[in-house]
């Protein structure tokens, strides 16, 4: 029974991934795409957080501050000197990552909410600096990638340069079905590390962290040091999702990449989709990107943030109906049907 359901199992990721690869050429529609493009990238987000705060149980609400960071760092790289964006996400990577270890070193140090609310204040703190030096940073105005041959601009500066270069290099499409592929390739990639880390000694020095942070210390397991490298993880993906906004998008600016309401959307689709789990992030993303994107297309310009109360009583029946998540759910009612053993 076990080897029927394992060869079950991967003919069901077979057939999944091929109709994902097949998608953008069968459904030849643009909008369709950007929906599950922002599925992808929804994902993928959730998944960083759920490195942090599903398996390590250490609950951020900043993590747009390295969000933000991964999509200013890239694009500051590319307008001044030309880097291309694919350096500079792991650039931005890496400038999150010291950016975690400043956080966390102080704050995981103490017990209680310390670490919630000085992620969000770091957060708060890089928005209301990247407005302020808006010679630098474009301020309000925020950043846009400017068309090839054409002068970037800082705010109202024009850089004493031209943007040149390969379109490919610097990953600028017409089409949104490039973007669709690379963001469907980030996913799988943080699906595969997350699954590597669920199965190793890693993964289950974070849970032993979760569950009880004193049992785990009286074991010798030094929880600072693994809540901090499981921040570098989270704060290292979640920066290059932000690069990859702003590949896709071709903007941003500091009121959306470092606000609390991403923080709080990225945290909300991993605990809806089951904190702790592989495949939770994907599910809450799959449900909740359709439902917001819907919402906001209907109410949206009729009934301003009337979208946003509908999507946050959404939120709030689900968390109270399953607790635990969806996937959890769903995981045993398919075990408990026998559909895979």
């Amino acid at each position: 029974m076990g080897s029927k359901f394992k060869i079950r199992k991967n003919y069901l990721y077979i057939a999944i991934l091929t109709a994902l690869l097949a998608f953008p050429i069968v459904i030849q529609d643009a909008f369709l795409v950007h929906i599950a493009t922002m599925i992808f990238f929804y994902a993928l987000l959730a998944s960083a957080w759920n490195i942090i705060g599903g398996y390590c149980g250490q609950f951020s609400l900043g993590h747009a501050a390295f969000f933000g960071l991964g999509a200013y760092t890239s694009m500051l790289l590319l307008l001044y000197n030309s880097v291309p964006l694919w350096a500079g996400m792991f650039a931005g990577g890496l400038v999150a990552a010291a950016c975690a270890i400043m956080i966390g070193l102080p704050c995981f140090r103490l017990r209680g909410p310390y670490f919630t609310l000085s992620s969000i204040g770091i957060a708060e703190s890089l928005r209301l600096i990247f407005l302020k030096y808006r010679d630098f940073t474009g301020g309000a105005v925020g950043l846009e990638i400017p068309r090839f041959g054409s002068n970037p601009m800082i705010g109202p500066y024009p850089l004493p340069h031209k943007f040149l270069g390969d379109p490919i290099l610097y990953f600028q499409f017409d089409s949104k079905i490039p973007y669709y592929y690379f963001a469907l390739g980030m996913m799988f990639i943080m699906i595969l590390i997350t699954s590597r880390i669920a199965r190793s000694k890693l993964g289950y020095y974070f849970l032993s962290i979760k569950e009880d942070q004193d049992a785990a210390e009286s074991m010798g397991i030094p929880t600072t040091r693994y809540k901090l490298i499981s921040l570098l993880i989270s704060a290292f993906f979640t920066a290059c999702g932000g690069t990859y906004y702003a590949m896709y998008f071709r903007y941003i600016d500091p009121d959306f990449v470092f606000a609390l309401s991403l923080s709080v959307e990225i945290a909300l689709v991993a605990i809806i989709g089951g904190l702790g789990t592989i495949f939770g992030p994907v599910l809450g993303a799959a449900l909740l990107v359709p439902a917001s994107e819907e919402m906001r297309a209907w109410l949206g310009g009729t009934y301003a943030g009337a979208h946003l109360m509908i999507y946050g009583l959404i939120l709030m029946i689900a968390v109270i109906i399953v607790p635990e998540g969806l996937w959890p759910r769903l995981r045993r009612l398919i075990r408990a049907k026998g559909w895979w053993e």
